[in-house]
């Protein structure tokens, strides 16, 4: 594949946040991306600016919006085929949908282990699955998903959450070796806190003094959301052909030797 060649890409939670931020670096790169969400009204204004604007420069030639709520599993394999008629055999495929709870472990029952689970790791599974089938994708093709510091670090009230994180790189580590034959690269990248509204949401439970304690055990800061884009983007290239199997961690030096 040539590294200058513009790529198809689908971006599964991309209606805020890193998958946006990932979207909008990929289009102004030159690359096809179609965004898939759930909604793409219900955001916080600055993602509503960024599919604005968009829309307005890409149109829907390059920028598509789909509307599809992966948490029904039940759907993925029709809405995968409906992505192969409407834009084709893939180049790149992206899966930054996920859900977070912080939940102590006396009430961390099944009906809320299940539902992180499906969000965070079923479906991207099953998506994986579908997508790899051929005809879905291009040789060469690369899948990026979206995992969590969480199963890296202790962290009270993340059980659930780091249990469903940790599900998700062990398939990555184990479902690259057969998508290998395929020819098709699986990697999975686990960042720190990033500055997203799902973020926000947590921190905003804290006092100033506690999220300043925070970021100062970030020595180059909370990330930004283009910091993780830019590794996506290296991931989706020719230019990691050699990659395949693997999560890396992005935290801004928060775990001493990436431990």
């Amino acid at each position: 594949m040539n590294p200058n060649q513009p790529l198809n890409v689908l971006i599964v939670g991309g209606s805020d946040g890193i998958g946006l931020e990932t979207g909008a670096l990929l289009c102004e790169r030159g690359h096809c991306v179609t965004l898939v969400a759930r909604d793409f009204e219900h955001k916080p204004e600055r993602a509503l600016r960024i599919i604005a604007r968009l829309n307005q420069t890409y149109g829907d030639a390059q920028c598509r919006l789909i509307r599809q709520d992966v948490s029904r599993l039940e759907e993925l394999e029709s809405f995968s085929k409906g992505v192969k008629e409407r834009v084709g055999p893939l180049d790149g495929f992206v899966y930054c949908a996920g859900a977070q709870k912080t939940l102590p472990l006396a009430m961390t029952k099944p009906a809320a282990v299940q539902e992180l689970f499906t969000l965070n790791t079923f479906a991207a599974m099953e998506l994986v699955r579908c997508f790899s089938k051929v005809g879905f994708v291009r040789a060469g093709a690369s899948f990026v998903l979206l995992s969590s510091l969480a199963p890296h670090e202790s962290s009270p009230g993340k059980s659930a959450y780091a249990a469903s994180k940790a599900a998700l790189e062990g398939f990555v580590a184990s479902a690259s070796t057969e998508l290998m034959q395929k020819n098709i690269r699986l990697n999975a990248i686990a960042p720190g806190i990033v500055k997203t509204s799902m973020s926000e949401g947590f921190l905003s439970k804290m006092t100033v003094d506690q999220v300043r304690a925070l970021e100062d055990t970030y020595p180059l800061g909370f990330g930004e959301p283009e910091d993780v884009a830019w590794m996506i983007e290296f991931l989706l290239s020719p230019r990691s052909r050699w990659v395949s199997g693997k999560t890396f961690l992005i935290d801004g030096g928060h775990l001493p030797g990436g431990k």
